[in-house]
Order: C-alpha cells, then structure tokens, then sequence
C-alpha cells in the first residue's frame, strides 16, 4: 500500500495532517489509515429534480418541454430575493439543477407559475426530487412560447 506523506492541498481545517488509525491500536496496521475525510465539501450541496406540468392538465398531464424552472431564494413573505441556477425542463418537462445552497427558504419558478417554498434546514446536503412545478397556461407571462428557451 502506498500512503500520502503530505496534507492534501484545499483541505479542510477538521483534516488532519498525519494519518489517523481508526482502530487506535498502534500495534495492529490497517487499512484503515486515513488522511482526510472530505466528507465536509458535500455540505451546502443542493440537487433538485422534477417536471414541469400544466396546471389545468390533469392527474396524467404530459410534461412541458423547454421550459426555463430558476430556483430563487424568497423571503418569509415569498417575495424573491435572487436566482440562485437555472435549468431547461427535456422533452418529457423533467429538469435537473445542482448548486451551492445555505438554510433558507427556496422556490421553483417557471413564468407566473412555480412549487410552494422549499425549506432547507442545517447543513445539507439537500436532495429535493419529484418535484412538480405547475405552470398555469392561461397566464400570458408562462408557458409557450413566451418562457421556452430555444
């Protein structure tokens, strides 16, 4: 086995400089000599998944695709306080985003349309999926082909 003889560069200030042995029998080699547990860079880590639909189709409503879903940060009182990324919903009106987050409330938004407040408690990190973002078609401000992003 070869070990590491010098910290890792970026590593965190928990990270200890000389290897740790888990077992603490000094006596006894391992491989449970460790390093560094990086651990601790998933922390603040946000990953969100869902569809968007159309908020008058229905229990089997097909998803709408091309649909631009900004994940905004909003106040106790739901005004927006600043997008933090933003995705484009495939064909099938399923969307993925992953970005840097702390405790707060967060929302989907999608035209006029978007999910109730996220709340995002402690540390993370934070896995949100299945979400459904319902989008009202009749609103001039929402849907095709005024928030597709071509």
């Amino acid at each position: 086995m070869i070990w590491a003889r010098t910290p890792s560069a970026g590593r965190a200030a928990s990270c200890p400089d000389n290897a740790v042995d888990m077992t603490g029998d000094r006596r006894l080699p391992t491989s449970d000599h460790i390093r560094c547990s990086f651990a601790e860079a998933d922390h603040g880590m946000l990953s969100v998944r869902g569809t968007v639909l159309p908020a008058d189709g229905g229990v089997l409503a097909s998803g709408l695709p091309g649909m631009r879903v900004a994940l905004v940060r909003v106040d106790g009182a739901g005004r927006q306080l600043g997008e933090l990324t933003h995705a484009t919903s495939d064909a099938q009106g399923h969307f993925a985003m992953q970005t840097r987050a702390s405790a707060g409330q967060y929302r989907l938004v999608v035209g006029a349309g978007g999910s109730p407040p996220l709340v995002l408690d402690g540390r993370g990190p934070w896995s949100l999926a299945e979400l459904r973002v319902l989008v009202p078609m009749g609103d001039s401000r929402a849907g095709p082909p005024r928030n597709r992003v071509r």
